[in-house]
């Protein structure tokens, strides 16, 4: 599932200084930082997802169709200011072959593709940049995983 996915990329990150940025497909907004200590649980539903603070806590919940991107980070001081990345997938929406451009840096890597119910549908072992064909795949919301990059892309 794509939450144990995002799980285990937070369990390799010192939690005392990482953060979870949520990116809009709003440009003008700030993306959404939570700190990963305080994160007790993410859960996905069918179109959204809810990042739960503590056992009693409701959370936040993010609606999937306004989720651009989702990233790991290093938390961020007026001395060090880390660069999100610039990974874009196109064509978004796809009919059959999706081209990711900015992630030249994640060559190499594995690449994870999940449905939106967090459903493992693809998985490529070393991805350096080839176009990837998902036409076979049924129409709905997806997110592509690579390392510590997390992007959604619709398939009609």
């Amino acid at each position: 599932m794509i939450a144990v996915a995002l799980m285990m990329s937070v369990a390799t990150m010192s939690k005392a200084d990482k953060v979870i940025r949520i990116h809009s497909y709003d440009t003008e907004a700030a993306p959404v930082e939570i700190t990963v200590k305080s994160i007790s649980k993410i859960e996905f539903a069918s179109s959204s997802f809810s990042v739960l603070h503590s056992e009693n806590d409701a959370g936040t919940t993010f609606d999937l169709k306004n989720v651009s991107k989702i990233s790991f980070e290093e938390s961020a001081s007026v001395e060090s200011v880390k660069e999100a990345s610039a990974m874009v997938v196109t064509p978004n929406p796809v009919q059959s072959n999706l081209i990711i451009k900015g992630g030249e840096d994640l060559f190499g890597n594995e690449m994870n593709l999940y449905s939106a119910t967090g459903m493992l549908v693809m998985q490529v072992p070393s991805w350096n940049g080839e176009a990837i064909d998902v036409a076979h795949l049924p129409a709905g919301i997806y997110f592509i995983n690579i390392q510590s990059e997390t992007i959604k892309f619709v398939k009609l």
